[in-house]
């Protein structure tokens, strides 16, 4: 047999059998089955196993579960709720009750609507966790509120047009409000008109509040008639006081001459109709007073006959049939100032006399009538009396006047 030396190259493939016999011997070892005896149990956040031969602990690496509590919206003047962990009402957790925990809060703008978003941390006790989201609102919805006092509806009758009101409105979210004002002029013939004044007060958020002021002005002419009956002999009149004196006006008449001033004095002016007129000019409106003055005597009693001197009583008494002097006559003027002669009703009484003062005529009611003749007894049967002088008592009834006594001559030779 040949010997072999060791050399460099030996030792290598010696040592690369070694190594390729070991590792068949590994894996046969671990190519055998093996059955472990072990006790599954839930110890906290793991899951433990017992063997005879070892003991380990599976990992939780399971989140907990829960959902975004249900956001709410609330107006800008209400109170924010402060941040509650109990609105979470659904966290869960596989092995544990997981800890709820009030993480940040931050806040958002978006179209005039304030977000707050708040973060809730869910842990379980293995440090798995989730965050969610629970979300506020804040919204400005209500318009601005007018605080001061205004009427919505005017009329003004030759009024002037009144100035345009400062008003004022207030909001609950902002002091920053947008007023604006708008007059508009609604013509309704050639002499009325209507002014609508529009006010509209606007907040940060677009909230419209509109109120509206209209002011009728209606221009007019105004007719007042004072009808005024004067007698003669009454005090002097100041027409200043049957109109307004405060007013600027103008008086006008065709009598206007007549006037000492504003003074109509009755006792120095003939009787009739005066007519003035006071015109007051205001914004295109007139206010005219009329003042009708009928001034006459109806306050004071006229006699029917003025005085004795418009009477006339027959002298001579000839009844001779030539149409002269044939009656007894009496006649009168009737005054000039009544009105209406008609009221008088004069009834003429006549007694007539001779020398001895013996009656031998008389009449209630004379139509001048008598020719001399006699109904006394004492003249026997002649009914004409003789030639004479004869006396008469006259009453004129209703005249105003006292009886005339007088004389007459009768000749009955003529």
């Amino acid at each position: 047999m040949k010997k072999t030396s060791l050399n460099f190259y030996n030792l290598k493939k010696y040592v690369f059998c070694f190594l390729m016999i070991s590792s068949a011997f590994i894996n046969a070892q671990i190519q055998k089955p093996f059955t472990p005896r072990y006790n599954k149990s839930l110890k906290g956040d793991a899951t433990t196993f017992n063997s005879s031969s070892t003991n380990f602990t599976k990992p939780d690496n399971i989140n907990p579960t829960a959902s975004n509590p249900k956001s709410i919206t609330i107006d800008c003047e209400d109170e924010i709720p402060i941040p509650d962990t109990s609105i979470i009402t659904d966290a869960f957790d596989n092995t544990s009750t997981p800890t709820i925990t009030f993480v940040s809060e931050s806040s958002s703008t978006q179209n005039c609507t304030e977000v707050i978003t708040r973060i809730y941390n869910i842990a379980d006790t293995s440090n798995n966790y989730i965050n969610v989201k629970h979300l506020i609102y804040i919204e400005d919805t209500t318009p601005p509120t007018l605080i001061s006092d205004i009427e919505n509806e005017i009329t003004l009758v030759c009024g002037i047009v009144p100035n345009v009101e400062d008003i004022e409105f207030i909001d609950n979210c902002t002091t920053n409000l947008t007023i604006q004002f708008e007059e508009v002029i609604v013509k309704l013939d050639n002499k009325d008109y209507d002014i609508v004044r529009t006010w509209k007060a606007l907040d940060d958020c677009d909230n419209l509040e509109s109120v509206t002021q209209t002011i009728h002005m209606r221009q007019t002419i105004e007719f007042y008639t004072n009808d005024i009956q004067l007698c003669i002999n009454e005090d002097v009149l100041n027409l200043i006081f049957l109109v307004d004196a405060n007013t600027n006006g103008i008086w006008e008449s065709k009598t206007l001459d007549v006037l000492d001033g504003t003074l109509f004095n009755p006792g120095t002016l003939p009787e009739g109709n005066y007519l003035f007129t006071y015109t007051v000019n205001t914004n295109k409106c007139s206010i005219i007073n009329i003042i009708n003055i009928n001034l006459n005597d109806n306050c004071i009693e006229y006699p029917c006959v003025n005085s004795i001197f418009d009477i006339d009583i027959s002298k001579l008494i000839t009844p001779n049939g030539d149409a002269k002097n044939e009656t007894f006559t009496i006649s009168y003027n009737l005054n000039e100032a009544i009105d209406n002669p008609i009221k008088c009703n004069i009834i003429t009484t006549v007694k007539m006399f001779n020398r001895w003062g013996i009656k031998v005529f008389e009449s209630d009611n004379y139509n001048n009538d008598w020719t001399g003749n006699t109904s006394s007894s004492d003249f026997g049967s002649d009914v004409k009396l003789p030639t004479g002088t004869y006396y008469y008592t006259v009453d004129l009834i209703n005249s105003g006047l006292n009886p005339i006594q007088g004389f007459i001559l009768l000749d009955i030779t003529k």
